[in-house]
């Protein structure tokens, strides 16, 4: 690319991006008829500016529909004029840094949690925070063969003591300060939340994808505590052990078995 044709883009980028306008972005840039018209040709009907403005009009509502789909949660507890008004502040803080639209609104929830929305709903950030994290488990991630509980019965009590647990790569767990997914279930069930404001206690949340479906629910403390056990990769033996010293050898048995049970049916086990 030549650094003439570099210049011209970047100055293309500059005049449709301009916060109050195209015309406004030209005279702060100081930029006369010529330099505009290098860019774009006006004509009788429209001129170079007014054509650059009517584009920089269909590049931010592109963009603030690649949001909408992406947060549909937070658009449905904000309305759409906010949320449009949240785009706004959005894009002009948070400009795309990368040609994939997919990468568009990943640091939203970090910008909410910052942004004058936060003073009244301090949970908005985690509502996104988990939007995106199902978003990312969606298509970020490759499958994977999952363990089944056939194969599980079929395995003796001595090897499944020795047995390294792997989780399958479409997974995640989230932090959240509030019950954010309480609130999620009240919004599928299209239950209004006015006035709601969830619980605040921190919670972790994980995050899953079987199939072509997105799952998430809250973890209990157990389950939190040997996650990063699963994780590192260590044996099924060693997580009971884990949970002996928590609760005593019979009933962290159970619980074990418990565990190993809800992970198998909702396919967090890799094969």
């Amino acid at each position: 690319m030549s650094a003439e044709l570099a210049r011209i883009q970047r100055r293309f980028y500059e005049l449709i991006v301009a916060p109050e306008g195209v015309r406004a972005g030209v005279a702060a840039l100081g930029l006369g008829s010529r330099e505009v018209e290098e860019m774009i040709t006006g004509d009788a009907r429209l001129s170079a500016v007014e054509r650059l403005d009517l584009y920089a009009h269909m590049y931010f509502f592109r963009l603030r529909d690649i949001l909408v789909t992406d947060y549909p949660k937070v658009v449905t507890v904000l309305g759409d004029e906010r949320f449009h008004n949240l785009c706004v502040d959005y894009l002009h803080a948070c400009p795309p840094r990368s040609a994939s639209v997919r990468e568009l609104g990943d640091q939203l929830p970090g910008f909410l949690s910052k942004n004058a929305l936060a003073k009244e709903r301090p949970w908005l950030a985690d509502l996104a925070r988990l939007e995106r994290a199902r978003l990312e488990i969606f298509d970020g991630f490759a499958d994977a063969q999952t363990t089944t509980l056939e194969t599980v019965r079929s395995i003796s009590p001595e090897e499944l003591a020795t047995l390294p647990l792997k989780w399958i790569p479409a997974r995640m767990v989230i932090e959240c300060d509030y019950d954010i997914a309480a609130l999620w279930r009240e919004l599928e069930d299209g239950r209004s939340i006015v006035d709601r404001r969830p619980l605040r206690e921190t919670r972790a949340i994980q995050v899953w994808r079987q199939g072509v479906s997105v799952y998430h629910r809250t973890l209990d403390d157990d389950e939190r505590d040997v996650l990063p056990r699963i994780g590192r990769g260590e044996p099924f033996g060693l997580v009971c052990e884990h949970l002996a010293a928590l609760h005593g050898d019979e009933a962290a048995a159970r619980r074990a078995f418990e565990l190993l049970a809800r992970w198998v049916v909702d396919g967090l086990l890799a094969g």
